[in-house]
């Protein structure tokens, strides 16, 4: 994942996200926090669609390594997959569900999962 902010300007490389080619936006600049840690992440698929995520939303995060039992973040799995779930974490286990009453949550040792961000924001295309 990587970003950047200048000027009101985000820009994410989604390429390592959704193979995609880069996207610039432009969003208010209120809806960060003024440590410049936040950063944007697209959904895809409708896995989420309970929470309000549908397929191709831009998410914004807070950029932190911590999360509370049932919300929602994003992650990075096995150091190469990622996903934004729902996080539980159960003594050593870290269970991450979908919102779609579908499919089954995807279960991984805490070692393998990495929290990158915090939902904060989900902007849609109308």
């Amino acid at each position: 994942w990587k970003r950047r902010k200048e000027k009101g300007i985000i820009q994410m490389d989604k390429e390592s996200y959704l193979n995609n080619p880069q996207k610039i936006i432009m969003v208010s600049p209120e809806l960060f926090d003024s440590d410049k840690s936040d950063f944007i992440a697209y959904a895809s698929g409708n896995g989420m669609i309970r929470s309000g995520i549908s397929d191709s939303d831009t998410l914004i995060f807070k950029n932190t390594s911590k999360l509370k039992d049932g919300e929602i973040g994003a992650f990075i799995m096995k150091g190469k997959e990622t996903a934004v779930k729902r996080y539980f974490k159960r003594n050593d286990t870290v269970i991450l569900e979908f919102d779609d009453g579908i499919q089954p949550p995807m279960i991984f040792n805490e070692k393998d999962v990495e929290i990158v961000g915090k939902l904060t924001y989900i902007i849609k295309k109308i």
